[in-house]
């Protein structure tokens, strides 16, 4: 039997609501519904906390389905792949800063220490990571709520990364035309 129709069938049991048995394993009642009509799976922690609810082993809950042993060990694998795509953007915003500052005590370390290169080559190793994780991703095939908490993560760190790379060449313009 699928984890969705058992668990459907012991909500009904135990004569529970969605939304009662969704404040008893601290999920939503959208998350409940997912589950029963099988969108969207029990992670560990949710499966740990209906099993000991409906009094059923956790063997029970896990051999009923098999996909579910195989779908959490995809999105473990997956979400650490995934973390490797937050840090990279996060190393180059890091270095980026360090850089920036330091050029503002002495703005000839720009063009004298590391030259404009060191942003194409953050760019360049940052799109390489993006598009290989996307490409690692691709094979686990997970959608749902947190991978897109860690897309939209990553946005918000290449739009950093972007505005760190622009805010130097925009101030070294303006400076330009202000001295001309």
């Amino acid at each position: 039997m699928e984890i969705g129709k058992m668990l459907k069938e012991k909500r009904a049991e135990h004569e529970l609501t969605q939304e009662e048995l969704s404040e008893k394993i601290f999920v939503s009642k959208k998350t409940i519904s997912n589950w029963e009509t099988g969108k969207t799976t029990p992670d560990l922690d949710s499966l740990i906390r209906l099993a000991n609810l409906f009094d059923l082993s956790l063997d029970n809950l896990l051999l009923e389905e098999s996909t579910m042993v195989e779908n959490i060990n995809k999105k473990e694998k997956a979400f650490k792949i995934q973390r490797w795509g937050l840090l990279m953007p996060s190393i180059s915003i890091f270095i980026l800063a360090t850089y920036i500052s330091l050029n503002a005590l002495n703005p000839y370390l720009f063009t004298m220490f590391f030259g404009k290169y060191v942003m194409y080559i953050l760019i360049f190793i940052n799109l390489g990571m993006d598009t290989f994780i996307s490409s690692e991703l691709k094979k686990y095939n997970i959608e749902d709520y947190e991978a897109k908490i860690i897309k939209n993560i990553k946005r918000i760190l290449y739009g950093l990364f972007a505005i760190i790379i622009l805010l130097p060449i925009i101030v070294d313009t303006v400076n330009m035309f202000i001295r001309s």
